[in-house]
């Protein structure tokens, strides 16, 4: 009895990139794989071709996984009774340790602080010493020293308090001195009508207020104060 096989025409281009995708896709559970020789018109011989067994990533062995470390701040709010048994601290009891922390380093001197204030619409970055140019008047005399109590944040190298919008006012404050009042570049503002002559042509300058920072003073105890400033709108 003879085994006719066709190994060229539609028989090789049919099933080869199927079972390449199929080899290569799934976990093979034999390290060789039987390859059909070309035939006699007596007999039907075979050969062995090794191949390299390929590793699907669903079944890989979950015992070579390694497990990343605990985090450490999952580390702090844990109290370790038993290998399988920890003791989880109360947010109430992290929040009064949290705040405790930032009054002592305000108390003990924070170093170097920095503010963001609120004016006029602006946001302003600040710190100790800074010159601040606010695009409108202020309103106050060149030499009169004003106070900033609208923060939105406050900050070290420590820590940072963040406003809900703004920080309670009762707990910091920006002094500021009005160094000078200018007015800004001329603005050339220009309309026309194409084809009908019309032209208009406007100059504008803005007031401009320079304000030099003075000093961001701590008030107040974080956690403490009466102001509830932190959750209206700006």
């Amino acid at each position: 009895m003879t085994v006719p096989v066709k190994t060229t025409g539609g028989y090789k281009n049919m099933f080869s990139a199927p079972l390449t995708r199929l080899v290569t896709g799934l976990r093979l559970t034999s390290s060789r794989f039987p390859v059909v020789s070309s035939l006699s018109t007596s007999s039907c011989s075979t050969k062995t071709t090794p191949l390299t067994p390929c590793w699907s990533p669903l079944t890989m062995s979950i015992c070579k996984l390694r497990t990343a470390p605990p985090s450490p701040s999952r580390s702090q709010v844990e109290t370790k009774l038993s290998p399988n048994q920890s003791i989880m601290t109360e947010e109430s009891e992290l929040r009064s340790e949290t705040l405790d922390l930032i009054n002592k380093s305000i108390e003990t001197g924070a170093g170097r602080l920095f503010a963001v204030v609120h004016v006029r619409g602006i946001q302003f970055k600040v710190t100790q010493g800074d010159l601040v140019m606010v695009q409108t008047d202020m309103g106050a005399p060149v030499g009169a020293s004003i106070v900033l109590n609208k923060l939105l944040a406050l900050g070290s190298q420590d820590f940072t308090l963040l406003g809900r919008p703004v920080l309670p006012r009762d707990l910091a404050s920006v002094e500021a001195t009005v160094i000078e009042k200018t007015l800004s570049r001329t603005k050339v503002v220009q309309k026309f009508k194409r084809r009908e002559r019309a032209r208009h042509i406007h100059f504008q300058r803005s007031k401009w207020t320079l304000l030099r920072v003075n000093l961001i003073n701590v008030t107040g105890r974080v956690g403490e104060t009466l102001d509830s400033a932190g959750t209206e709108n700006i």
